[in-house]
C-alpha cells in the first residue's frame, strides 16, 4: 500500500509542513520545504529495492522546566518524510487497541483529557505519581520489535522501523551508535514509545483488578448515628406545636447537621474495600488509591519491581 499510494505521501508531507518543528534541516542541510512528486518517487525506488538507509539524526538540546536539558534529534528531509508515512500506518493499527487510560501522543487525546479523566476519581485518598526516567532512551530494541511483530507480519515494513531506531545520532560532528531507545525528535518516536508503554497499561489494569475488592466502603458509625439523630429531630419538629420548643429542636438539628458535614459518611480506612485508578500521559502516570495509607505505600514500593518484571 505504501509503495502504491502517492496520495499517502502527499498527506504525510502536509502533516510535516504544518508542523513548524519539522522545518529545521538535518545532517544533510536540506529542509522539507518544497514538496515534489519526484522526490517521493525516488524514495519509493529505494524502498522497493530495500536500499533506503536512514541517516543519523542531528542532535540538539532544549531546556526543561527543571533546568536540565532534553536531547532532540532532527532527521534528514527524506527520513522525516518516510517516518511520517510509517507513523500514519502504525497509528491506524495501534489506535483501536489503545487503553482508555492512555492519553499521550494519541488522536483526540492530550494532557487535558488526562486531567479530565482523573478529575472524577471520587473518594480517592492517596495519589501515587510516577515518572519513568529516560523512557525514550532506554526501551530495548528487541523488545519493541517483538511487540510490533505481534500485530504486523510485513517484515519489510518492520525492517524500516528497525533501521530508523538504530540510525544513531551526530553530536559535535561525532557519530554515536544507539543500543536502545528511540531518538526524540522524529515524528514516529512518540508513537513507538507509546506502543511499548501499552504493555505497561495492560499490566497495570490487571494488577489493579487483582488489588481491588469490596463493592463499597462500610458506613461510618459516627456519621450514621448523627444521621439518625437528625431524622428523629425532624420528626419531633413536625409533631411539636409549641413554638419555643420547636425553635430549640431546630437549633439542635442545625448543630447535628453542621457536625455531619465534618464527619466522613464511610469508613475511610476500611480494609475490606480497596480501589485503585490509573492514568498515563507519555512516560508519566498516576494511580489514585482508595485504601489505608499502608496499602498505598505498599503499592508505591511494588511499582519499580513491576516495571522491571514487565520489561523482561
Amino acid at each position: 500500500m505504501i509503495l502504491n499510494a502517492p496520495d499517502l505521501w502527499r498527506q504525510a508531507y502536509g502533516n510535516i509542513y504544518d508542523n513548524k518543528g519539522g522545518m529545521p534541516p538535518g545532517v544533510d542541510g536540506l529542509t522539507i520545504d518544497g514538496y515534489a512528486d519526484e522526490r517521493a518517487k525516488n524514495l519509493l525506488v529505494l524502498l522497493r529495492a530495500n536500499r533506503d538507509v536512514p541517516s543519523p539524526v542531528q542532535r540538539a538540546y532544549i531546556p526543561k522546566p527543571n533546568g536540565k536539558q532534553r536531547p532532540l534529534g532532527k532527521p534528514t528531509t527524506n527520513d522525516t518524510h518516510v517516518q511520517e508515512v510509517w507513523r500514519m500506518i502504525l497509528e491506524s493499527i495501534d489506535e483501536p487497541v489503545c487503553k482508555e487510560s492512555s492519553h499521550g501522543f494519541r488522536m483526540q487525546r492530550s494532557c487535558h483529557t488526562a486531567r479530565k479523566d482523573s478529575k472524577y476519581w471520587s473518594g480517592t485518598k492517596w495519589f501515587i505519581e510516577c515518572d519513568i526516567a529516560g523512557s525514550f532512551d532506554t526501551i530495548d530494541h528487541n523488545i519493541r520489535m517483538g511487540l510490533l511483530e505481534k500485530k504486523i507480519d510485513d517484515t519489510k515494513f518492520l525492517n524500516i522501523i528497525s533501521k530508523m531506531v538504530k540510525a544513531g545520532y551526530v553530536e559535535d560532528w561525532k557519530y554515536h551508535n544507539p543500543y536502545s531507545g528511540t531518538p526524540q525528535g522524529g515524528s514516529i518516536s512518540p508513537l513507538l514509545a507509546t506502543i511499548s508503554l501499552h504493555e505497561l497499561d495492560g499490566s497495570m489494569e490487571k494488577r489493579l483488578a487483582d488489588f481491588s475488592r469490596g463493592k463499597e466502603r462500610s458506613r461510618n458509625p459516627e456519621y450514621h448515628s448523627s444521621s439518625l439523630r437528625a431524622g428523629r429531630l425532624h420528626k419531633k419538629i413536625a409533631q411539636e406545636e409549641n413554638q419555643a420548643i420547636r425553635s430549640k429542636l431546630r437549633e439542635q438539628k442545625k448543630v447535628t447537621q453542621r457536625r455531619m458535614l465534618h464527619i466522613p459518611s464511610v469508613d475511610q480506612q476500611d480494609p475490606e474495600s480497596r480501589r485503585v485508578q490509573y492514568c498515563r500521559y507519555a512516560d508519566d502516570f498516576v494511580r489514585g488509591a482508595i485504601c489505608p495509607k499502608s496499602d498505598a505505600e505498599a503499592i508505591y514500593r511494588k511499582i519499580e519491581p513491576c516495571l522491571q518484571e514487565d520489561r523482561k
